[in-house]
């Protein structure tokens, strides 16, 4: 028997012994090219989050989050072992490493912000860091072909987060 079926033989039966070790792993990193299907009114949405922040923060805190908050129409997502490429609606591809390592990233309009990614249960975490706030997006490939991408938005200083699920479709 070759060493590396003996070596599956062998943790099969560790693994199957624990279905919580197997519902552990995380999935493959999604990828492919995708297209915007589904969004929330994300200015509806914005309105109503920045209503928890002072009269005098909550037109800054709009504007911010409409200018790092787009809702992207093209997504194209590719990954190896070791690091994930992003591109949106056609921009500089983002690499980023899959270990949770920072990478210093220059937004548009010249702001640096850190940025990492790391594999989920479900697909792969990405978080935006500035100094007013954090972003997470979370990528998940359903069966089906559609990336859910689901989003959390902290802004320093306010209680609660802004969420959100964006569906996009494999592009043709």
């Amino acid at each position: 028997m070759p060493y590396r079926s003996l070596a599956l033989f062998i943790a099969l039966p560790v693994l199957a012994g624990e279905p919580s070790a197997l519902a552990m792993m995380p999935v493959a990193a999604p990828s492919g090219s995708f297209v915007l299907d589904r969004a929330p009114d994300l200015d509806k949405g914005i309105q109503s989050f920045v209503a928890q922040a002072s009269s005098g923060q909550r037109d800054h805190i709009a504007r911010r989050l409409k200018e790092v908050d787009p809702l992207y129409k093209r997504v194209e997502i590719s990954s190896t072992t070791d690091a994930v490429t992003l591109t949106f609606d056609g921009r500089a591809p983002l690499v980023l490493p899959l270990n949770g390592q920072e990478v210093a990233w220059t937004r548009e309009g010249g702001e640096v912000i850190r940025v990492s990614a790391r594999p989920s249960m479900s697909g792969v975490l990405q978080t935006y860091k500035a100094a007013d706030g954090e972003r997470t997006n979370e990528f998940i490939l359903l069966p089906d072909g559609r990336l859910i991408l689901s989003v959390q938005v902290h802004v320093a200083g306010l209680a609660k987060d802004l969420s959100y699920k964006v569906v996009y479709k494999a592009a043709k």
